[in-house]
């Protein structure tokens, strides 16, 4: 009698440590799935701007016609209008950053800071990785590539 029950309990810590295997690898799964929205602080830089103002985000893809050596980055809204140097961007690919729009010249509650990052290596494919580097930041409200627009013929 005694076996039987030492077989029941043995299959029994089987089954929780599969279960617990199984719940593990669950959570881990998940935590990596969201890797890519992760969010990037950088203190003294992030609580300068509206955190709560949503991202946007760029859906294009490496088919679209877009220059390949910089990304447009729009910031999200402030009141401080930081000028940020480009090491705050953590991008080892980035040569220089240039503002489009650094303070807005009369009052204007939407506005938003818009720059440039040019690229030291040239290629789609890094525009693309400098995009997905840039989009987790949380002062980051829009990144995305520059397109290239022609004029239609008549």
């Amino acid at each position: 009698m005694k076996k039987e029950k030492t077989k029941k309990t043995g299959v029994h810590k089987i089954l929780i440590s599969f279960w617990a295997v199984l719940v593990m690898v669950t959570i881990v799964i998940t935590t990596l799935v969201g890797c890519e929205n992760i969010k990037k602080t950088v203190p003294g830089v992030s609580n300068q701007f509206d955190l709560k103002e949503e991202k946007e985000y760029w859906t294009g893809s490496i088919d679209d016609d877009f220059l390949d050596d910089r990304v447009c980055v729009i910031m999200k809204k402030t009141t401080t209008y930081p000028e940020l140097d480009i090491k705050v961007f953590r991008l080892k690919n980035a040569e220089s950053l240039h503002y489009s729009f650094l303070a807005p010249t009369v009052e204007n509650p939407d506005f938003h800071q818009m720059l440039v990052i040019y690229l030291k290596e040239k290629g789609k494919d890094q525009v693309i990785s400098a995009i997905n580097h840039l989009k987790q930041f949380d002062f980051i409200m829009y990144v995305g590539p520059e397109n290239i627009y022609r004029a239609e013929d008549d």
